[in-house]
């Protein structure tokens, strides 16, 4: 009976259960990303203007800078993201829990990557409300989060 190196089984035990522990430790982020995607903005319903300050904030988050108007409305910008569609978010989620599944988690350096750049355009918009709170327009003013300065000049065209 050979013996080999005392302790090699059990460095390569130490080593085995290290791997294992990484993989299974960053197995779920993809679902997880999917799952937590925003949901897709109803540009239609923003543009309608049948909606109150209180909806327009519930969709897209806390607004960037409020603007008093001379007529006692306010003149909000909002930074937010296009979302995803329930179905498209759903079908993301079994997809990357079963990829972690069958790959034993190396499907995450693939899913990532993925939901990073699935969550949609980073969107700037404009809601001007009338003083009792009532959306009277929303514009989208670019994809991009600019300064307000910068955002003015690109409206003038400038």
């Amino acid at each position: 009976m050979e013996i080999g190196q005392p302790g090699a089984d059990m460095k390569q035990l130490v080593w085995v259960v290290i791997l294992m522990s990484i993989v299974f430790g960053c197995a779920g982020c993809g679902p997880y990303k999917a799952g937590t995607q925003p949901s897709r903005v109803d540009m239609a319903e923003l543009k309608s203007g049948h909606l109150s300050r209180e909806k327009v904030i519930e969709r897209l988050g806390k607004p960037r800078t409020v603007t008093r108007n001379s007529d006692g409305g306010t003149t909000e910008r909002f930074e937010f993201y296009e979302g995803s569609d329930s179905t498209w978010k759903s079908t993301r989620i079994v997809v990357h829990a079963l990829g972690d599944l069958v790959t034993l988690g190396a499907w995450e350096i693939v899913a990532s990557p993925i939901e990073f750049f699935v969550r949609g355009g980073r969107l700037v918009g404009e809601a001007e409300f009338d003083q009792e709170g009532r959306l009277r327009s929303f514009v989208v003013l670019g994809r991009e989060t600019m300064p307000a300065g910068k955002i003015s000049e690109h409206q003038r065209g400038l």
